[in-house]
């Protein structure tokens, strides 16, 4: 029969076909197919086809498919997540305004496919009939994923995965080429960049077009670059984090860009929930991630709302393998706005403990922090090969003085944007000798400061306009000292 011919419980072949070409799932398939069915045999006037347009039958179908949000998102996470989500407490209600909405549920288990449906009575096609439909146009679909497979397969590959437990086996065992993956989380969606490992160009974003998939619950098409797809759901949180963890299970997979990305900011906290249903699927895994530099931005709802957790880096951080990170990027979410209204006491330092306590941490050779978020401890970033921060000050320099980094016999360098030259001259004067004299007027930055350890060796200091480097130098030097 062909497409236009209604639907019936005889010839619903080609509507199911239909949905599979949109892409649409196979839970939800099946549910429009049978109220299709059902509005053809009370309204015969008003018959549906496989080409009729879905809002036709879309306004009595619940677009959850059995997922739903849970007011408890944080409960039993470790060990940074140490409260529910609850709010029922009068006294946090004043926090309503700025918290973030809509947290989802953590349950692993949303992430497997389907299982064997028994029939139902009241179904005129049963959930199994749409399974083996779905199945047969999925085979011919999958035909075509060359070896090795492309960028553009992979939106193919994560909707197959959903259609049964052998599926799901197929799709994960595929290698996807992926060099670098960046989830970016708004109010309103989540969108996910993926970038090409073969094309060499993969590290610059700008020269590399990725494939970008828009998860949302609403149904407005915006534009967001060439090789989108939209994924159109009420549970779009929680289709997002499954897609994002096969993305990242595969056990041959070598990132060179991991990033979570909070979007601008706004007048209330973004729910980043959806990171914990990721770690939690991560957990099933029996290798660890390999990930070469991870880039996170830090929300500080946690600290301002009671009952809340919103920063997961520790638990990524323990899911690469050990040696594999070298560098990390944290930025801070713009949360001005949201505390432009004077109701809430100043932030407090946020913890580190938990990162600096790791493996991952203490074998990583580069920090990128241009907006303050790690605390200065000085004890736990001497060990890197480069620190980029926004500011150096006295406290810093005489911190740095207490130590030999770990990197001195190649160059261990500190980037900055603001330097004193005062803090230069108190942190260090005492310390060792300067190749220009701190007493004259022309004493600025651009200079070289010279101690020597317990070993005998020399330590050399050279201080630019916008960075530190700190290296051994064994011969003499070859200029005037000062004190």
């Amino acid at each position: 029969m062909s497409d236009n011919s209604p639907v019936t419980e005889k010839n619903y072949e080609p509507f199911i076909k239909k949905r599979f070409e949109e892409r649409v799932s196979l839970e939800l398939t099946h549910t429009y197919l049978c109220r299709a069915i059902q509005k053809n045999q009370r309204n015969p006037d008003e018959q549906i086809t496989a080409l009729t347009p879905l809002n036709a039958i879309q306004d009595d179908v619940d677009d959850s498919e059995g997922v739903t949000s849970s007011s408890n998102p944080d409960d039993d996470m470790e060990p940074s997540a140490k409260r529910s989500r609850a709010s029922d407490n009068p006294e946090n209600e004043k926090f309503d305004s700025i918290k973030s909405k809509d947290p989802i549920s953590c349950d692993p288990k949303i992430y497997d496919p389907p299982g064997p449906r028994s029939n139902i009575d009241s179904d005129p096609v049963q959930f199994e009939a749409v399974r083996d439909v779905f199945e047969e146009e999925a085979e011919h679909l999958t035909d075509r994923f060359a070896d090795p497979v492309k960028l553009q397969d992979i939106p193919d590959i994560l909707f197959c995965r959903r259609i049964s437990k052998e599926f799901s086996e197929r799709m994960e065992e595929i290698e996807l080429p992926i060099a670098r993956l960046t989830v970016s989380i708004d109010m309103e969606s989540v969108i996910v960049q993926i970038y090409d490992k073969n094309e060499p160009s993969a590290m610059e974003p700008t020269e590399s077009e990725p494939i970008r998939i828009r998860y949302q619950k609403i149904q407005e098409r915006i534009p967001v670059g060439i090789c989108a797809l939209y994924v159109t759901r009420k549970d779009y949180k929680t289709v997002a984090a499954c897609d994002i963890f096969f993305l990242l299970q595969h056990p041959d997979l070598k990132l060179q860009i991991l990033q979570f990305y909070i979007s601008e900011g706004g007048d209330r906290y973004i729910d980043v929930s959806f990171q914990k249903l990721i770690l939690k699927l991560l957990e099933r895994l029996k290798h660890e991630i390999r990930v070469e530099k991870f880039i996170y931005t830090y929300s500080r709802e946690e600290l301002y709302v009671p009952d809340t957790v919103t920063n997961y880096l520790p638990q990524f951080v323990r899911a690469f393998q050990p040696g594999t990170l070298r560098k990390m990027d944290l930025t801070l979410w713009d949360d001005r706005r949201v505390l432009e209204r004077g109701m809430y006491e100043p932030i407090k330092e946020l913890s580190f403990e938990d990162v600096f306590g790791t493996r991952q941490w203490k074998e990583a050779i580069q920090l990128d922090d241009l907006e303050g978020v790690v605390p200065k401890d000085w004890d736990n970033l001497i060990h890197l090969k480069t620190v980029n921060m926004k500011s150096v000050d006295q406290n810093d320099l005489k911190c740095i003085l207490n130590h030999i980094p770990k990197f001195a016999e190649l160059k261990f360098q500190v980037t900055y944007e603001e330097l004193d030259i005062e803090d230069v001259k108190k942190a260090f004067r005492g310390h060792g000798k300067f190749d220009a004299d701190p007493g004259s007027k022309e004493f600025d930055l651009g200079l070289k400061f010279y101690r020597e350890v317990e070993d005998g060796r020399v330590l050399v200091y050279k201080l630019d306009s916008d960075l530190l480097d700190i290296c051994f130098q064994n011969e003499k030097p070859d200029c005037q000292l000062f004190d």
